[in-house]
């Protein structure tokens, strides 16, 4: 008998995610979500190939999130899911999905989906911005800084690039007529408007630190105030403190 081979098995997941259920009850859409997700981590963790569990999951998390339904869904179980973030704007017309792909080793792949509602009203699905890394990012809250007919948003994004380097950082994101806009400059710094703003840092430097992943940016909504840490050239996160303060138009830096 012929082995098995990895491509026959990715075509069937995908048959599988293409199957009539599609259209279920959001609850069981969710529920298929999570199966795959955990047969993906499981497959990372035994040291396997989660390739071809991770093209079905993200084939039917991008099939769900096309349906109108999905966006005011709260996905409370794959919320729960060990390295899975759900995140959405307070107006609720963005929300990111990110996940760590279990591809990685001490290097942590990520892979996002972005989710919006347009102008129209209509429900609008894309994979990924321009100019991302490889590894991509794991987006884990998104800030509002403006509503309106182009609403202006902030996501905060994580990289793991080894078991000590780690990055941190915002980038603006914007909902046009022509669609998400991930090149808009909202954030003047001492060298001009920028798209996004972050750092790297030591990871061991916040070990201690409960929360997962660490986040070390911070908004207040009241004030409209982002607040970086200040970090040492070797990479240690002190308690000194970065702001920006939202003017109404772009975020300007208080303490040049």
């Amino acid at each position: 008998m012929k082995p098995v081979t990895g491509s026959v098995i990715v075509t069937f997941l995908l048959m599988l995610v293409a199957c009539p259920g599609y259209g279920q009850a959001p609850a069981e859409e969710e529920k298929r979500l999570v199966a795959l997700h955990r047969e993906m981590t499981e497959a990372g963790r035994r040291g396997g190939d989660a390739t071809a569990t991770g093209k079905a999951f993200r084939a039917l998390l991008r099939q769900v999130a096309a349906s109108g339904w999905s966006l005011d869904y709260p996905f409370s179980e794959l919320r729960s899911e060990p390295g899975v973030q759900v995140v959405t704007s307070p107006d609720g017309r963005l929300r990111l999905y990110s996940w760590d792909d279990e591809t990685g080793g001490t290097m942590r792949y990520f892979c996002n989906l972005f989710q919006y509602r347009d102008h129209r009203g209509k429900v609008i699905v894309r994979e990924a911005l321009e100019n991302e890394p490889k590894a991509g990012y794991l987006y884990s809250a998104l800030f509002q800084l403006k509503g309106g007919a182009e609403p202006l948003y902030l996501a905060r994004r994580h990289g793991t690039y080894s078991s000590k380097d780690a990055y941190e950082g915002v980038q603006a994101l914007c909902i046009t007529v022509k669609g998400l806009d991930g090149k808009v400059k909202a954030i003047r710094t001492n060298t001009g408007l920028r798209n996004g703003i972050g750092f790297s840092y030591n990871f061991f430097s916040v070990v201690d630190r409960s929360e997962r992943p660490v986040t070390l940016i911070g908004w207040d909504p009241k004030s409209m105030e982002l607040t970086l840490p200040v970090v040492r050239g070797n990479g240690a996160v002190t308690n000194g403190k970065i702001r920006y303060r939202f003017d109404g138009r772009v975020l300007v830096r208080l303490d040049k």
